[in-house]
């Protein structure tokens, strides 16, 4: 049975260019060493630059010392969230199979492997970068690298210093098509968790119509989720500030 934590909201190895060695300066790490990030998108088109588009958040030390980053097409159009985080499951698997010696996939190679998806989503009219690549006029004083910050890197900091710090082993599943922040003093117990945590943010009955909702009960524990429900069965949803738990494309087990 999967948690739900409510909070309020205010390819292969990188590269090195031609003729030289690629350099990456790794900072102390403040977060999660991810072990594979995958970047999923819709067109086959579109791998090649947000593969070089990883690769040099990785030469400015922001993704640790030893990910394996990989860019991955959906398999088939109107694949869907679920499709391509399979797919993205299954490439990574592969690779780390390869990488560890091994002449078939397998999941043994996941056990103590901590996994980023990250989802481009859909195309939207006149959005030449798409939401992920988006510039928010911000600064990291702590980066490695002064540089333009895109929601995308902003998505990476909070996932790795925030939300998943302390983490198991497992996967990590996350949208790029939102902005998200998450207060400094929110805290996730890990001790001795084991299943699934999904991270919801408060919304109001009117905007969950068009959505989906998590029940939940009083411990937390996600007991159904309603897309689209009629408004009675969404009030059933909220809490005490009348707000419903959203459901967001941000999950990790």
């Amino acid at each position: 049975m999967g948690k739900c934590c409510s909070l309020c909201v205010p390819c292969a190895e990188p590269a090195a260019a031609p003729g030289r060695e690629a350099q990456c300066t790794w900072m102390a790490p403040r977060g999660v060493e991810w072990t594979v990030i995958v970047l999923t998108c819709q067109h086959k088109d579109s791998v090649c630059a947000f593969q070089k588009e990883l690769e040099i958040r990785w030469r400015r030390g922001v993704l640790g010392p030893h990910p394996l980053l990989l860019t991955v097409e959906d398999p088939t159009a109107r694949v869907g969230s679920g499709g391509a985080t399979l797919n993205a499951l299954l490439v990574a698997a592969e690779h780390l199979s390869a990488r560890a010696g091994c002449t078939v996939v397998t999941a043994d190679v996941l056990r103590e492997a901590r996994i980023l998806i990250l989802h481009m989503g859909r195309d939207f009219p006149f959005d030449d970068c798409s939401r992920a690549f988006t510039c928010l006029p911000v600064e990291d004083p702590n980066a490695p690298a002064e540089a333009l910050t895109c929601n995308l890197d902003s998505l990476l900091g909070t996932m790795t210093q925030q939300l998943c710090r302390g983490s198991p082993p497992g996967v990590w599943v996350c949208s790029t098509d939102m902005l998200l922040t998450v207060p400094l003093t929110a805290e996730i117990d890990w001790e001795g968790f084991q299943g699934a945590k999904v991270i919801s943010v408060p919304g109001s009955v009117s905007y969950a119509r068009n959505h989906g909702i998590y029940l939940a009960d009083q411990q937390g524990f996600v007991r159904d989720i309603i897309y689209q429900g009629p408004e009675a069965r969404i009030q059933e949803c909220s809490g005490p500030d009348g707000k419903v738990p959203l459901v967001r494309p941000l999950l990790g087990s």
